[in-house]
């Protein structure tokens, strides 16, 4: 809370010595900061903790990013270019893009806050009855997961796709291994993949107490930042700490550690912001091509990344990657008057990914790939440039289809749906659930803010098999019984 009131008082004392121009930005972030106060202030007096994982504070403090800090750094840099290099030509359109994100935050808010959720939660008792997982299915699963895990990992090392900079990727004859990780919905960028084992062990750990759940927990933990720091993947590292933050929100196990939530998060904050230059180092070095087959040379390979990458710049990445306003203000500069608008068309591509669950059918050239041809044509992308993907929030998706006044009833519609998840996630409680909850806000809240709905699409339907498989195997025991009678 201090951020915010301390970031509204800097930018209040701003106005005074800025033009005309700037101060409208600088109106605009106070909104936006106030609007945001106002949400977590509201959360924190019902619940008593900042829950981080509710859709509507994750939003508001993701887009306070590229819509409220970076519009004030960029009214008093001498070079905007240098914080929007994708779009500078349209900085002009920043105000707009505030003001989208502003009545996109507060019709999330008040689709959130309905009672619509009600209509599709109505035959779903909260208190229903609890049906704990079997250990031995749980300790079969997990050992399931870590199996295919490594199978995993074993293919992309084949296909030098391990680390999150090779791109080289090539078309391979359909084989047993890829049936079966296709089938348990296992690739790079998997929810399975990525942190599926640990959300199994977190939940049927929140329920049991079990000792040795509590130590393969751990385990799985440590292991999982490991082979994110290894490979380079961030993602892997930030799923693992938002299970934590599933677990103590919303696992009601308030003494795991004897920590506070609020300790928690200050020094996840603190890692992040302190060691993110040199894992960025250590990914340039990757995508400069250098090698690594030890942990020594690991720590060599950094040091030469450092002759590339100095600490400012590296801090100076973490805006860089919050590029939601780079996009939104290129999509506001362009449509329609360059790049008509698509009128739904993006939204019907995302019908497109049903066909994902029927084998070698024909889909279009650029399915999956959305978020890279969109921004290829509006030129935020190289037009050679086939890898590369650009972030695209909501409120971009919805003006890149329908102009400004779809904002407020497709983002109120949004806000119904999060509260949809939320209230599975945290209130129904039978660990099956749960699961289920947990990975639909995995997709639809935390990936979907940066990728497009039919990418998202995508995405929850890849998994489809591999959670049915996996609910069928933690149940397995409850099936035989219905069998048997």
């Amino acid at each position: 809370m201090l951020f915010f009131i301390l970031a509204i008082f800097i930018a209040s004392l701003s106005i005074f010595f800025s033009s005309y121009d700037d101060s409208i930005t600088l109106i605009l972030s106070i909104i936006y900061f106030l609007i945001t106060s106002f949400i977590i202030f509201e959360n924190y007096k019902k619940n008593h903790v900042i829950e981080f994982l509710n859709p509507l504070i994750f939003y508001a403090l993701l887009w306070s990013i590229p819509f409220g800090v970076i519009p004030v750094l960029i009214s008093f840099s001498e070079d905007p270019s240098s914080i929007l290099f994708k779009s500078s030509a349209y900085i002009e359109e920043i105000p707009a893009s505030q003001v989208m994100a502003i009545i996109g935050l507060i019709f999330l808010y008040l689709g959130f806050r309905s009672r619509f959720y009600s209509l599709f939660l109505s035959n779903i008792r909260k208190d229903n009855n609890l049906k704990k997982w079997k250990s031995s299915l749980v300790y079969f699963t997990i050992l399931l997961y870590i199996i295919l895990t490594g199978i995993t990992i074993v293919y992309l090392l084949q296909r030098e796709a391990f680390f999150l900079g090779a791109t080289n990727i090539q078309e391979h004859t359909p084989s047993i291994t890829t049936y079966l990780l296709n089938l348990f919905g296992f690739s790079r960028i998997s929810v399975f993949y990525l942190f599926g084992t640990l959300l199994i062990a977190i939940i049927a750990y929140s329920y049991s107490k079990n000792v040795i759940l509590k130590l393969i927990l751990i385990g799985l933990s440590f292991s999982n930042i490991l082979l994110g720091v290894v490979s380079a993947h961030k993602e892997r590292i930030g799923v693992t700490l938002f299970v934590w933050l599933f677990y103590f929100y919303y696992l009601k196990d308030k003494n795991f550690m004897n920590i506070r939530k609020e300790f928690i998060i200050v020094v996840v904050i603190l890692l992040f912001i302190t060691t993110f230059p040199l894992f960025n180092a250590y990914r340039t070095a990757l995508n400069l091509g250098m090698q690594i087959e030890s942990p020594i040379q690991a720590i060599e390979v950094v040091k030469q990344a450092f002759n590339y990458i100095d600490i400012p710049e590296g801090y100076k990445f973490i805006f860089v990657r919050f590029d939601h306003l780079n996009t939104n203000i290129a999509v506001i500069g362009q449509s329609p008057n360059f790049v008509e608008f698509k009128i739904g068309d993006t939204y019907i591509k995302g019908l497109e990914a049903i066909l994902s669950l029927i084998p070698k059918t024909q889909k279009s050239k650029d399915f999956g790939r959305f978020n890279n041809t969109f921004a290829m044509e509006y030129g935020l992308v190289e037009p050679w440039d086939y890898v590369s993907g650009v972030t695209l929030p909501q409120i971009s998706e919805i003006y890149m289809n329908f102009g400004f006044f779809m904002i407020p009833i497709l983002m109120f519609l949004y806000g119904v749906f999060y509260k949809i998840i939320y209230e599975v996630m945290t209130k129904i409680n039978s660990p099956n659930v749960k699961f289920i909850g947990f990975i639909f806000f995995y997709i639809w809240v935390f990936q979907h803010s940066a990728l497009a709905f039919s990418t998202t699409m995508i995405m929850q339907l890849g998994v489809l098999y591999g959670l049915m498989i996996t609910l069928f195997i933690l149940n397995l025991d409850r099936v035989l019984n219905k069998v048997v009678k």
